[in-house]
């Protein structure tokens, strides 16, 4: 099948710019992005306009760009413009409808062969460690997401990406004697393990939820990086291997990680609890928190969110200013649709970041980096929770892309503040 680029040129009614844009954004445009044939899309704000020999043009105040693929784009646009206004897709009168520009075509030249705009190539700062310095290379060109209806393609595409990276987490997993224990916590399957040393009177127990952009990294994976947990804090972890799409979408992964909560619950105090997840862990963490609170239970001790993907819809701006400068994450809106499975990617259970956290949220700690994708996620996070008052630490590493320094000095720094943050936490002073 071919694929087409579709652009659209639109403009808000008059005085309602802001209105428009935030439901532009924020809501069509991930609507349109569900349609079959449908791959993603990018919504560019008009800030310089000029049309030549034409007194009267109008002024677009967006221009969104589709990717669609098909045999014919005419089909496809045909549906979405079908749906658009309709109860599964709801319009908006703050939009213009006079002066749209809509066209649709297929690539016949580019300057280079690379589909996707190439990595923004910075040299690593000169007082970063060698090992730091690793981190900030280039990768190689990722393998395009498949469309959002095909779930035996995204099964493929999942097997595929946990398959490349389990011997480098063998590598460092494998090599942590650590005492592993399957079993099932009200219909979740949970690590629970503890490493080397551990005193039998510890009871404290972090609760983690894996990263992995909400489809990676479940079984072994998983496992292996509860082990690293457990070594790097040197406490007691339950790994949470929640299930996730293309088979399981949310919201199974939430409703996973609140039956190994309330599992934890009943065998451990909540101020013998930390709750911690990293990248799309930070997103399940930072949501099982609200979950557990709307639905009354007892919070934990803490939280530790480390460049947590709290908000699916990517408003961010570091989702535009470190695109191309974070050597190993791009934009996840194809996976963040999947996932979603149809439901208001806004919603705090989805995007964190929206909660309200004015009715209560643990003390947390947040980490990120300067090149880092999630940078803005952070930030907003950590601002967020610190506007309702919540004891709230950010650390920020300087240059630190999305997986961070791991196995460095600057790393190891990091690791510090988290584990004076679980003992302080935990009472262990």
């Amino acid at each position: 099948m071919a694929r087409f680029q579709y652009t659209i040129l639109s403009r808000s009614a008059a005085g309602r710019e802001e209105e428009f844009v935030a439901w532009y954004r924020d809501r069509h445009v991930a609507d349109v992005c569900r349609m079959p044939g449908v791959i993603g899309g990018k919504v560019f704000r008009m800030d310089f306009q000029r049309v030549y020999d034409l007194d009267q043009a109008p002024q677009w105040t967006l221009m969104t760009t589709y990717e669609l693929e098909g045999d014919d784009p005419e089909p496809i646009i045909n549906s979405i413009r079908a749906a658009s206004g309709s109860a599964e897709m709801p319009a908006t009168d703050a939009l213009d409808k006079s002066g749209m520009i809509q066209a649709a075509g297929h690539l016949i030249a580019a300057s280079g062969e690379a589909a996707a705009p190439p990595a923004r190539q910075f040299p690593a700062p000169d007082f970063l460690s060698e090992i730091a310095r690793a981190y900030l290379q280039p990768q190689g060109a990722r393998t395009p997401h498949p469309p959002i209806e095909d779930k035996v393609a995204w099964q493929a595409y999942v097997d595929a990406a946990d398959q490349a990276v389990i011997p480098l987490l063998r590598q460092i997993g494998g090599q942590i004697p650590a005492a592993v224990t399957e079993f099932d916590a009200d219909g979740a399957k949970v690590y629970e393990i503890v490493p080397p040393g551990l005193s039998p009177d510890d009871r404290s127990v972090v609760l983690e939820m894996h990263g992995g952009a909400l489809i990676l990294c479940g079984g072994e994976l998983c496992r292996m990086m509860g082990t690293t947990t457990a070594a790097r804090l040197q406490r007691r972890v339950w790994s949470v291997d929640y299930r996730m799409p293309p088979a399981h979408p949310y919201p199974a992964a939430l409703d996973d990680c609140m039956a190994a909560y309330r599992a934890l619950l009943r065998v451990r105090s909540p101020h013998e609890i930390i709750v911690s997840g990293g990248s799309a862990g930070g997103n399940l963490a930072a949501a099982l928190i609200l979950r557990a609170r709307d639905e009354g239970l007892p919070l934990p001790a803490g939280v530790i969110l480390g460049t947590p993907e709290v908000d699916l819809t990517e408003s961010g701006d570091s989702f535009r200013i470190n695109d191309g400068v974070d050597p190993g994450l791009t934009s996840l809106m194809p996976v963040n649709l999947l996932y979603a499975d149809g439901h208001d990617l806004r919603h705090p259970y989805l995007s964190p970041l929206f909660g309200d956290f004015g009715k209560g949220f643990p003390p947390t700690l947040l980490t990120t980096g300067t090149r880092d994708l999630y940078l803005s996620n952070t930030v907003r996070m950590h601002r967020a929770l610190r506007a309702a008052d919540i004891p709230a630490e950010l650390h920020v590493t300087e240059a630190g892309p999305h997986t961070g320094f791991p196995g460095s000095p600057e790393g190891a720094e990091i690791d510090r503040e988290v584990r004076r943050f679980v003992t302080e936490r935990l009472g262990e002073r």
